[in-house]
């Protein structure tokens, strides 16, 4: 299970105006061994983003007419559900898959918002420090072009209390951290 909640105050507009965003999220992950040397996972996850925009500065739109300083967009609703796979070939290479599936979409909005596509990565661990990955995705909104990205995995524990991973997923993105469980520190790019 995880959770996360973040504010940012007051970015300004280039054209006038300014806005605040609050976030928060939740969600969990399961994952279960089938056969020997098979397994099936499941993750899930909520993320709600609000906006509240001052168009204080800005200049003043006329009446009945469209204004990106007044509130471009409203608060945005997301909701992420990815089905996995994995089968281990030996101790040292695995196969894994999944099929992310997203929702989201401006509250009120009539648009469809669901995005799916599938992703697969060989991962290699020739220790018990060192689990590397590379693999392959597609993600696509219905109905609109495909996006083939890579999928880059590492988990490498540096010392005993010392680790860069790659952080997130293909339903939210990737980036690295480098952590320092005991102080508990995390710096993320």
């Amino acid at each position: 299970l995880y959770d996360s909640i973040s504010q940012d105050f007051e970015a300004d507009i280039d054209g006038g105006g300014r806005f605040d965003r609050f976030r928060f999220g939740f969600g969990g992950s399961h994952e279960a061994a089938v056969a020997e040397g098979f397994g099936l996972g499941l993750r899930a996850g909520y993320l709600y983003s609000g906006f509240d925009f001052d168009e204080s500065g800005g200049a003043a739109c006329p009446p009945a007419q469209p204004c990106f300083a007044l509130s471009p967009w409203k608060s945005i609703h997301t909701l992420d559900i990815v089905p996995s796979a994995a089968i281990s070939f030996t101790e040292v290479f695995q196969l894994s898959a999944s099929v992310p599936f997203r929702y989201d979409a401006e509250a009120g909005s009539d648009e469809n918002g669901l995005s799916g596509g599938i992703q697969a990565a060989l991962r290699f661990a020739p220790s018990d420090r060192l689990v590397a990955g590379l693999g392959v995705g597609v993600q696509s909104e219905l109905e609109q072009d495909a996006h083939v990205f890579p999928v880059i995995s590492l988990d490498w524990r540096i010392r005993k209390d010392l680790r860069l991973v790659t952080t997130g997923g293909p339903e939210q993105g990737g980036g690295a951290a480098l952590q320092e469980p005991l102080h508990a520190l995390e710096v993320t790019l």
